[in-house]
């Protein structure tokens, strides 16, 4: 297969998503999501409907800014590189810099005080767990979508030892390209796939202090569709998404839908937050979950946290 710039953007997001790999060290088999009683409504009822959020609008202050300042130094290390210059260009592409970066959050810990206070309706919510394999299946209006699953780094050694690698791994594959003459479509293909990869770095990288949450992110993003007609140029185009009011303001949201009859693959438990005191909630969780086609909504393991709160 020749090495036209079609090709190597596949390999761009394939050499990223080995990079990402390296450092992960293995997604749980199951994922947890907390969240309040309308948000479990709302993922039930929907037959699955996840919604992936605008990332500047979660609680950190720092979100993207710390893992884009770790790339950049990256960048700035490897001047000497003959590719360089050309990722230096690609990353100043308008297929690059603009888009939305959606994220949905999970973590591996099932029953945690802070989560249930932060994240559940001051723990009067619920912990929903997912099967982790499964929810890389999820959709955009019926359509699959590139998206990574990617385990949140905390330790600032090991965010810059990836971003030096990823970088690294990005002029590589760069590389054939350099001293070629690209058209608007080449610059743009190449531009979109930097944008989900080094993107979903930015987005894996937090700030030490939420390290207690041990988070795992579902990571996709807007762009343009890059396959554009010979000779076209690049038309700037936003992904439609709907739109809530949310704690930090104007708030875009896509919604993600598992395959038809997913949740009964998907679902692994639920957990009744600590502050949940109704004595008929598991009752009325079956109940929901039957409404929502779970197969085994008799059965279905329902927990109640072990954390105490009030």
């Amino acid at each position: 297969m020749p090495m036209n710039s079609l090709n190597l953007s596949i390999a761009l997001a394939r050499a990223g998503g080995e990079v990402l790999d390296e450092f992960d060290s293995g997604t749980p088999e199951e994922l947890f999501h907390y969240t309040d009683t309308a948000g479990l409504i709302g993922i039930l009822s929907g037959k699955g409907e996840l919604w992936a959020t605008d990332v500047r609008c979660m609680n950190d202050t720092d979100e993207l800014a710390l893992g884009t300042s770790l790339l950049h130094r990256a960048i700035q290390n490897q001047a000497t590189h003959p590719a360089q210059a050309l990722l230096a260009r690609l990353l100043q592409h308008p297929a690059y810099v603009s888009g939305i970066v959606f994220t949905i959050s999970f973590t591996s810990e099932r029953d945690q005080l802070s989560q249930w206070r932060a994240y559940a309706n001051d723990a009067a919510g619920f912990a929903i767990g997912f099967r982790s394999a499964e929810l890389t299946k999820l959709t955009l209006d019926g359509k699959e979508i590139a998206k990574y699953l990617v385990r949140v780094e905390y330790k600032p050694a090991a965010q810059e030892l990836q971003a030096q690698r990823l970088i690294q791994r990005m002029l590589e594959t760069l590389c054939p390209l350099v001293g070629r003459t690209l058209d608007d479509q080449d610059e743009q293909l190449l531009a979109t796939a930097l944008g989900l990869v080094l993107v979903t770095f930015a987005a894996a990288s937090k700030n030490c202090g939420f390290v207690e949450e041990a988070e795992h992110r579902l990571v996709l993003r807007s762009n343009q569709d890059p396959i554009l007609p010979p000779g076209a140029k690049p038309q700037l185009t936003m992904l439609r998404c709907n739109f809530r009011a949310g704690r930090y303001g104007l708030t875009p949201f896509v919604k993600l839908h598992f395959p038809e009859d997913g949740l009964t693959q998907t679902l692994s438990r639920i957990v009744i937050g600590p502050r949940a005191k109704s004595p008929d909630t598991e009752q009325k969780v079956r109940a929901l979950l039957a409404n929502a086609g779970v197969r085994n909504w008799s059965k279905f393991p329902i927990d109640r946290a072990v954390a105490t709160y009030r």
